[in-house]
């Protein structure tokens, strides 16, 4: 699968471009509902999450599936991926 690189701020038009951003070592902040986001990649098979400056939020994550199956304000990221507001995204 092929993706074209996005400007740092262009919402995601598929669960497959985030997962491929999010795979390739991509890092992502983004908005959802008036509160701020970050996920990282950390190593091959670690991936990091938290609200902004809210470290009872950090989560940690072994794949982008699980990642995906994670809840926002009650909402699995995998059914806002192409809602949320990205801020800065690597690519």
């Amino acid at each position: 699968m092929e993706f074209k690189a996005k400007e740092y701020d262009e919402k995601f038009e598929t669960i497959e471009e985030f997962t491929f951003v999010v795979l390739y070592g991509g890092e992502i902040e983004f908005s959802f509902e008036s509160k701020n986001y970050s996920i990282t990649r950390l190593e091959k098979d670690r991936i990091h999450f938290m609200e902004a400056y809210n470290y009872e939020s950090e989560k940690y994550f072994d794949s982008v599936e699980g990642l995906l199956d994670h809840e926002i304000n009650g909402k699995k990221l995998r059914d806002i991926v192409t809602i949320i507001q990205p801020f800065f995204r690597t690519f």
